[in-house]
Formats: C-alpha cells, structure tokens, sequence
C-alpha cells in the first residue's frame, strides 16, 4: 500500500508543483480525501529533491550559463544578474519559513486554510490573466535586482497553502511585464534554490533522526522517481501551453477546486 500511496503523491508532487494550482494544498487534500496517513519528513523532503531534479534536467544549459556568469561576471554580466537574482529572490521565503515555519505547519495544514489561499492565489491569476489577454506585457527578457526581490516577495506568499508558488511567482512576473513563457521560467528557475533548501534541510533532519537509511527506503525513493518523471513532462507541457498566453484553464480548476472542497470539507 506504501509504494502505490507513493506513486499516487509523487505524481500529484510533480503534476502540482509546476502548474499554477498549488503543490502543498493538493498534498493535504489528496490523504484527507483517500483516508492515508502522512507518509513521513523523509517522503516529502525527497518528493522535493524530484521536483528539483525535473527542473535541473529541463533548464540544464540555461543552468549552465548562469553559474558561469557568476563565476566570470565580467565576462557574463547578464548571466550574473540571473544568478545573484535568484539568490536575492530566495531571501524573502528564506526569512518567512524560519520565522513562521512552525506557525504555517500547525495553524494552515486544513482544508478551510486551504481554500483561503487558493482564493488568494485565484485572484492573483484572474489578474495576470487579464494582462495578458489584453496584451499588455512588454518585451522583458532579463530581470534587474529588485525586480527578482519582488518576485521573491511573492514567493514567499506560497508558504500559505493552497496559494501555489508557481502560480503566484508568475503572476507577479506577468504584472511586471513578462509574458507568460518568461513567467514560468523565471517561477522555475527561482525555485531552484528553494527547492534544493527545503529538501535539503528536510533530508539531513531525516538523517539525523531516523539514519540515512530512511531516505532509500522504497516508497521514498518511488515518490522521489515518480515526482521527476511526471515533473518533468509537466514542465514540458506548460511551456507550450503558455505559449498562448492564457491561463484559463488554471483558473478554471482552481475555481472548480475550491468548489468542491467547500462541498467536502465545509457542508
């Protein structure tokens, strides 16, 4: 039963991550709703170590060129730019987990907290939807510093589940003026040190606690696999739906979403 619960989450990780519609709100709900217990620190550390890996894979070049500019700023400064963004983006949700990580943890893991943040996040999609469709982002293709600190600001919102990071990450992309393909990939990439971190951090608790061991067990390794290989198409696939510069179709789960988890959890 273990190794299925962990194929079923480590799709759900890596469907959820990526698409504008909440990883952490899916992850409380999905138990809830099949009746699983929580499967351990050790399974959702690894869970994100695959999502991390998906986007390592995927923007592999880009990846590249970005520890070479801030290796040899000089000779890259753009690249630079990109990776001292991504480091002054992640600084916001840095300094919320610390200071409000066990606050989060105990008071916003329930289907009610849910729907609150998915609200917050539906509202900041509707928004960045409607720019789009009226054409009204520019030809932003690099970010200055304290653009990247305000996408990080927004980063830090997705700590309240149901928000979704990606989503409200991109939004706030969108509302500066990228399109919606630079959106995701600016989501994507400031994820990168978020994720390492978060998994990171999760893993050694776990190694310290419970012995290495506990990160190879089966259904750990499974969800990790699972949250990769469905990650990664997931990615693969939204970029060419963002091709359109639409997203409706996230706007329409989400709304679908929360109908239904007020007609689960609060009637």
């Amino acid at each position: 039963m273990e190794a299925v619960q962990a194929l079923v989450l480590g799709a759900v990780q890596g469907i959820t991550e990526f698409l504008p519609i909440s990883s952490s709100g899916h992850l409380i709900l999905v138990p809830r709703v099949l009746g699983w217990s929580d499967m351990g620190l050790a399974f959702d550390a690894m869970l994100h170590l695959g999502t991390l890996l998906a986007i390592v894979v995927y923007f592999w070049n880009d990846l590249l060129e970005i520890i070479r500019g801030f290796f040899n700023p000089r000779k890259y400064p753009q690249e630079s730019t990109t990776a001292w963004g991504m480091i002054l983006g992640t600084i916001p949700v840095v300094i919320v987990g610390l200071l409000f990580d066990d606050v989060i943890e105990q008071f916003t893991r329930t289907p009610v907290m849910v729907l609150v943040g998915s609200a917050v996040g539906t509202l900041a999609l509707i928004m960045a939807h409607l720019r789009l469709r009226a054409q009204r982002f520019g030809k932003v293709e690099r970010w200055r510093l304290e653009q990247w600190l305000w996408i990080g600001l927004a980063q830090a919102m997705a700590l309240f589940p149901g928000v979704s990071r990606s989503g409200i990450t991109m939004a706030a992309a969108i509302r500066m003026g990228a399109d919606a393909r630079m959106a995701a990939r600016t989501a994507f990439l400031l994820g990168i040190p978020a994720f390492l971190g978060a998994g990171s951090l999760k893993a050694v608790q776990v190694a310290q606690e419970s012995g290495a061991q506990a990160l190879l067990a089966t259904p750990v390794l499974v969800g990790l696999a699972t949250a990769f290989v469905v990650g990664y198409a997931v990615i693969r696939w939204l970029m060419r739906v963002l091709a359109k510069q639409s997203l409706s179709i996230f706007i329409w789960y989400r709304l679908a979403l929360a109908g239904v988890i007020a007609w689960l959890f609060l009637f």
